[in-house]
């Protein structure tokens, strides 16, 4: 699974980059919440933006947003 979310990330972010935008993608193993606050510290981010999968009602309740 985290080579196929590697890959698939690779590859949009050379689309995004390649269109004269800036993307930068990272997959990471562990609690989210640890993992998501650790990447935030080490690269001084101010913005995080995360998107979902496009789930409604009750999956996305179940599943997060």
């Amino acid at each position: 699974m985290v080579e196929n979310s590697q890959g698939y990330l690779e590859d949009l972010e050379e689309k995004f980059n390649h269109n004269g935008m800036r993307l930068n993608t990272f997959v990471k193993e562990g609690e989210p919440h640890a993992e998501i606050t650790k990447l935030a510290d080490d690269l001084d981010a101010s913005l995080i933006v995360m998107g979902t999968h496009g789930r409604k009602g009750l999956s996305r309740l179940l599943m997060g947003s």
